[in-house]
């Protein structure tokens, strides 16, 4: 998987500092989710590629994530088996 996210007319920007795990579209909005070996959820604008939030999520590797229906909520799995 490439390291960078990017729409054909927007500049390419690094992911994560490590391998993504996990990606997921958030409903109802032109946004993505990833989750990353660098303790971070980033959320996306998938139109322009752009990252527009960063969430830091405790000392371990994210290995997956959901989003809720709204898409207003994030749920996470980390390495140190907790689910936040």
């Amino acid at each position: 998987m490439s390291s960078a996210l990017y729409a054909p007319s927007a500049s390419i920007e690094p992911a994560h500092e490590d391998d993504i795990w996990h990606v997921r579209w958030i409903p109802g909005k032109n946004t993505l989710a990833t989750a990353g070996s660098d303790e971070t959820v980033k959320i996306w604008d998938a139109q322009t590629g752009e990252c527009t939030n960063t969430l830091q999520d405790g000392d371990y590797a994210i290995t997956s994530l959901e989003i809720d229906t709204r898409g207003s909520q994030v749920l996470t799995a980390s390495m140190d088996g907790k689910i936040r």
